[in-house]
């Protein structure tokens, strides 16, 4: 049945020869488990990595995109600034304060 060593084990106490072999699957299994952490942590950065170049290009296009649209910005406050001297020098309305006050009722 069992080798001499095992019947001179104390009951419920493991047998020498299944402890070392116990031992042996339990050191491949966390070689393994290592590996397999390893792997998946490699994985996993690399996946960050990408993420993380997606998001850099992406908040490029939306600065670029935020420039262009504070330059039209501001070209359309220019072209309005324009108008409004152009509307006053052809109506005769004056400024004042923010506020558009015809000249001719004002003389009145």
């Amino acid at each position: 049945m069992g080798s001499a060593s095992d019947l001179n084990a104390p009951k419920g106490s493991i047998p020498i020869k299944r402890l070392k072999n116990t031992e042996l699957d339990v050191s491949v299994t966390c070689c393994s488990d290592l590996q397999n952490k390893k792997g998946n942590i490699l994985q996993a950065s690399v996946d960050y990595i990408k993420r993380l170049k997606k998001e850099q290009l992406k908040m490029g296009k939306l600065v670029a995109r935020q420039e262009e649209l504070e330059e039209m910005n501001r070209q359309l406050a220019v072209d309005v600034q324009v108008k409004r001297s152009v509307a006053v020098s052809t109506t005769g309305l004056q400024r004042n304060d923010s506020t558009l006050v015809a000249v001719s009722v004002l003389t009145r």
